[in-house]
């Protein structure tokens, strides 16, 4: 993005939506860009994909960005890794704002700044969305996401990264997930969840009486576990897309989704992998024994569901 460019874009005072979604913004316009935000005064979103910028660069861009009183969705969707300065410039600004959605990108940096990062996030009372699914999140990070989360009671679409968490861990996490009372959308993205974590994940996923897509890529249960968290999730009435994209699901965990399928009403996509022992289910004459298979079960099932599809991966 050309710097006379961000100069001109400074003058639309009645401006209320910035994306520069697919502009690459060098470091002297990063500049310029930060020195004209603040004469936007009624923009509400910004939108910041591409940027080449220094630690003091970036300091800059924050402040500015925390001088927009009206802003209300900030989408920082960098291809460029975020150092450690800007996280804590963003701690300092973001309390600030009345954001309502919020979406980081790819951003290094350690237990601390998480730590300082996510308190920030937790004071945004208005916050419906919060994207962070670009990032790798320490255990401590994890915590501090844990503990912040009541406060975020308008919450409503929770997307999150690649976590390092031990079993007791997940328990505090998904335990503060569940009081999420007006939760739509709960993302896990790429997090390992152990048996632990899926049990209290059953637990509290029957409070989440409004949440209507859940993506869980990668859980490792038993039979006992799968049929106890597919059993909860059967308790959703509006969800609408279930993901459960890299986990294995047994046997019996197959014969809990057949179960559940009849109560999920609304339920409009299902993506699941191959399901375990499925290959020597249909061993021998698969044309008359068709209708044992676990997945032809699960096919059987979903069509009792009007527009319901499962999608194999």
């Amino acid at each position: 993005m050309p710097q006379p460019l961000c100069y001109a874009v400074g003058k639309l005072k009645y401006l209320k939506e910035l994306d520069l979604g697919w502009s690459k913004i060098t470091q002297t316009a990063a500049v310029t860009l930060a020195d004209v935000l603040p004469s936007l005064q009624l923009l509400e979103k910004l939108v910041l994909k591409e940027i080449e910028f220094d630690n003091e660069c970036q300091k800059y861009l924050c402040y500015a960005v925390g001088k927009l009183k009206y802003l209300n969705e900030l989408r920082l969707e960098w291809s460029g890794m975020i150092t450690q300065t800007g996280p804590v410039t963003f701690a300092e600004v973001l309390p600030s704002l009345q954001m309502e959605k919020l979406m980081f990108g790819n951003i290094g940096f350690n237990d601390e700044r998480q730590k300082h990062l996510f308190h920030a996030v937790g004071k945004l009372k208005y916050l419906k969305e919060f994207y962070f699914d670009g990032s790798k999140i320490t255990q401590t990070g994890a915590i501090t996401v844990a503990d912040v989360l009541p406060s975020l009671q308008f919450l409503e679409v929770l997307v999150l990264g690649k976590f390092e968490f031990d079993n007791e861990c997940q328990k505090h996490l998904f335990h503060a997930v569940g009081k999420l009372k007006f939760l739509k959308k709960l993302g896990l993205g790429w997090s390992k969840i152990t048996q632990t974590g899926a049990v209290t994940l059953a637990e509290v996923l029957p409070s989440l009486q409004l949440l209507e897509e859940l993506v869980m890529n990668m859980i490792e249960f038993d039979d006992e576990c799968q049929e106890h968290l597919f059993h909860s999730v059967g308790k959703l009435k509006y969800l609408k897309n279930f993901d459960l994209f890299c986990t294995k699901i047994t046997l019996a965990g197959a014969a809990a989704l057949t179960d559940v399928f009849p109560t999920l009403r609304n339920l409009r996509l299902i993506v699941l992998s191959k399901i375990e022992s499925e290959e020597s289910e249909t061993s021998g004459d698969e044309e008359s024994e068709e209708n044992e298979t676990p997945k032809s079960k699960l096919k059987a099932a979903a069509h009792l569901v009007p527009g319901l599809e499962i999608r194999w991966l």
